[in-house]
């Protein structure tokens, strides 16, 4: 599998520092440098976000050395998706309607009819989602324990955290390298109960241009 020798080349051929790369991506640079010596494989779905990041199909980037001449094939068709307001990855935060839009994958359209994004503010998923970065969400997307949810926490406060859902409570939990942030846990005699809804699951991430 050359699927670290491609990354290192397209991300060369872009002009692109690991740093920058990871950014892009929303992981970290030990990560990318893993992935272009081989000590790790990126999964499926980062596979995914790489072929979109450098325009070549996922099979191309998995499977086989690009040639030279192939390093940017067929652009990937983009579509405007709406950008709705800002989400706390931290302490929870009012969001704010946004108008604007911004171009994404024609594919990740498809997928999600319903999705809009929301601009990330905080650190608090930064195993995941960087500070800045707009998170893809999914209102019809199921959720189950473990995904990440946009979720208003008292009617018009919302963050972005891992969800998990016990017989008598919620349980919000951060993924982060900043051990200051602690799970939010609610359940019925909490304050917050009555108003805590789900604004949907978040399927993908971006940085935006």
């Amino acid at each position: 599998m050359s699927v670290s020798s491609n990354i290192k080349r397209l991300r060369l051929a872009a002009d692109m520092t690991q740093e920058q790369l990871a950014e892009r991506l929303g992981v970290t640079r030990p990560t990318v440098t893993q992935w272009e010596t081989g000590w790790s494989q990126p999964r499926m779905g980062m596979i995914e976000r790489l072929s979109e990041e450098f325009r070549v199909k996922a099979s191309e980037l998995v499977d086989a050395p690009l040639p030279p001449g192939a390093i940017v094939p067929t652009p990937v068709e983009t579509v405007p998706v709406p950008v709705y307001g800002r989400i706390a990855a931290g302490e929870p935060l009012e969001m704010c309607e946004l108008v604007e839009e911004v171009e994404a994958p024609a594919t990740k359209r498809e997928r999600h009819p319903y999705a809009y994004f929301l601009i990330v503010s905080g650190d608090s998923m930064n195993n995941e989602i960087l500070d800045g970065h707009l998170a893809l969400i999914d209102p019809k997307a199921e959720v189950r324990n473990g995904d990440t949810v946009a979720v208003n926490v008292n009617g018009y406060d919302a963050t972005l955290k891992v969800w998990h859902r016990t017989s008598n409570s919620v349980i919000l939990s951060p993924n982060s390298t900043n051990p200051e942030h602690r799970d939010i846990v609610i359940d019925e005699t909490s304050p917050d109960a009555p108003n805590l809804r789900v604004l949907g699951k978040k399927v993908w991430a971006m940085y935006p241009e």
